[in-house]
């Protein structure tokens, strides 16, 4: 074995300091990066975490509320009478309206006074309705709140100088069991049954009709014949 010279022994001993070196470079090197992506990795999952936290807290209905809300504030610049329509819109009723001599009666659908003295005005063909009543006994109604609570029942709408008047019409089956009205009802009812007797007998036929008679005078004994 020859002995090594002294440049030979730096140049051996310089690789490996080198590769020594250049060993523990890409250890760091590997170790730099193994922690950057595992504090990318940790960074990403806080972020999903949170994000998880959010959604899980967040409430549908507060956020159409707040949706809304939004839209209605927008909408307020731009819309102001569209909204207060809409706030002050009432929910519209059935009602009948008569004239104040009754003889024009009619249908129409109102949510409060001033909607219902409108379609009176309308349907009625009224110039200038002033008042409304119930037709029954003439209770005037005076607020929104009393109107729907009437639906369903006749209302009289007066102008100026119109005032109410009972109806004329008389019901027979409200009337009280008087006796009058006890004698007018058996009266109809025998007057009823006479003209379906009557129609009963129209309709039988001429041949059946002589036929009983026949019988009837065969059925007779010989003094009643020679009598008639």
């Amino acid at each position: 074995n020859k002995l090594l010279t002294e440049r030979e022994v730096i140049i051996i001993a310089s690789s490996s300091v080198a590769g020594a070196a250049l060993l523990i470079l890409s250890l760091a090197l590997t170790i730099y990066l193994i922690c950057a992506k595992r504090k990318q990795l940790y960074r990403r999952s806080q972020r999903l975490q949170q994000k998880l936290k959010t959604w899980s807290m967040r409430d549908p209905l507060e956020e159409f509320v707040q949706r809304e809300s939004v839209n209605q504030v927008t909408d307020v610049s731009y819309k102001p009478t569209a909204l207060v329509r809409m706030s002050t819109r009432r929910e519209s009723h059935l009602f009948k309206i008569w004239n104040q001599s009754r003889t024009i009666k009619k249908l129409v659908f109102a949510g409060s006074m001033m909607e219902l003295i409108q379609a009176a005005s309308e349907r009625l063909k009224l110039p200038h309705p002033d008042k409304i009543v119930l037709e029954e006994d003439g209770t005037e109604v005076t607020s929104d709140e009393i109107l729907l609570a009437c639906a369903g029942s006749i209302l009289l709408v007066l102008q100026p100088g119109e005032e109410w008047e009972p109806s004329l019409t008389l019901d027979v089956n409200q009337l009280p069991p008087t006796f009058n009205n006890l004698h007018r009802h058996s009266t109809i009812s025998i007057i009823k049954s006479l003209q379906n007797i009557g129609a009963e007998m129209k309709t039988v036929r001429p041949e059946a009709g002589g036929a009983v008679v026949n019988e009837g005078y065969d059925s007779l004994s010989d003094e009643d014949k020679i009598s008639q």
